[in-house]
């Protein structure tokens, strides 16, 4: 168990507080499969993770055209969400422990003075369908893609979901599961906690966060 004082939770979305990796990875493979055969799928899958989808398709199938970009990050969102309605289990998941966390911190607070925060690199498109699929529902502080000019591991989102909240970085506390939400977190000046959800302890332990878990049920 650990205790912090804090005064304001910032969580990252996909593999902190949900998971959708099976459609994820579906939809890399469609990608691969129509127009971008020259994809590595296994290193995709270990490096992507973190990155804005508009990043990353822009890194990894070198999408110059805007235009393009922007209509293949569309395409691409829409078949994480299509793959995972199809899947068993309801495709994306609440991880272990999130549910009881995310009411211990709302407890006796109104939905006006939330004390934790979505900062994703998913655009608000997914992550305002992706969240409820998971039988979670969308902070009033919801910083997502289209909300910031640098994506993590930039500081960018991690500082507005600072603001939003009213408080200053210092007094936050985030919550990540990848190597590029911990350092985006720690360029902000807050503490970081990360789950061993999505990636190796032994890979997370480079970042040096703060906190290390196995989830967050602990």
């Amino acid at each position: 168990t650990i205790t912090q004082t804090t005064k304001a939770c910032l969580f990252d979305m996909d593999g902190t507080l949900i998971d959708s990796s099976p459609a994820v990875t579906a939809a890399w493979r469609l990608l691969k499969a129509t127009g971008y055969d020259f994809l590595d799928l296994d290193d995709i899958l270990a490096s992507a993770h973190g990155y804005r989808t508009i990043d990353a398709l822009r890194k990894w199938c070198k999408i110059k055209d805007e235009e393009l970009l922007k209509k293949e990050v569309v395409r691409f969102e829409n078949a994480i969400l299509e793959n995972a309605s199809k899947a068993e289990g309801g495709g994306i998941i609440a991880l272990p422990g999130v549910k009881d966390l995310l009411l211990q911190i709302q407890g006796g607070r109104t939905e006006d003075e939330q004390g934790w925060s979505v900062c994703t690199s998913s655009t608000h498109f997914y992550a305002s369908r992706a969240l409820p699929a998971a039988g979670l529902f969308i902070p009033k502080n919801f910083v997502t893609a289209e909300s910031v000019s640098n994506g993590k591991p930039a500081p960018d989102p991690y500082l507005l979901g600072a603001k939003l909240s009213g408080v200053d970085p210092k007094d936050c506390v985030v919550f990540e599961d990848a190597p590029t939400g911990i350092r985006a977190g720690k360029a902000a000046g807050c503490l970081v906690l990360a789950t061993c959800t999505s990636h190796t302890r032994k890979a997370l332990e480079k970042e040096n966060p703060d906190f290390l878990v196995d989830d967050l049920s602990q």
